[in-house]
């Protein structure tokens, strides 16, 4: 294993170890155990390796397991990466909308109808 890999697990240790709460020693072997317990399928060969459980797909269930808290910032992130057709078109069909009900005649004559305007001192 390369220097830039190692280092990579290390830091994902460190990060799994402060959203859990726990020692890096105990992550590195609740990762261990994780991989040891995954089948090693010719499908995909890499479930057996702690990287699949450090980095890969595998990293959902290791948090499960160590109780990780994640941040609001990085659980949105993933539901976006998770489904960024539904958060695209969403977006778009938003847009519209909004535009949609902005820019009508209707909408727009109650909104001056409803604005009070001021005299101006001159």
């Amino acid at each position: 294993m390369d220097f830039d890999t190692r280092d990579r697990y290390r830091r994902e240790v460190e990060s799994l170890a402060l959203s859990a709460r726990q020692e890096e020693i105990r992550v590195a072997q609740t990762a261990l155990d994780l991989a040891s317990r995954m089948p090693s399928n010719r499908g995909h060969p890499a479930q057996g390796h702690v990287g699949y459980a450090l980095i890969g797909e595998g990293r959902d269930e290791l948090e499960r397991e160590l109780g990780c808290r994640l941040s609001l910032d990085l659980r949105l992130r993933r539901g976006v990466l998770a489904h960024p057709t539904l958060v695209y078109l969403g977006g778009i069909g938003s847009v519209s909308a909004f535009s949609g009900c902005w820019h009508s005649p209707t909408a727009f004559r109650k909104e001056v109808a409803s604005y009070r305007f001021r005299q101006w001192p001159c």
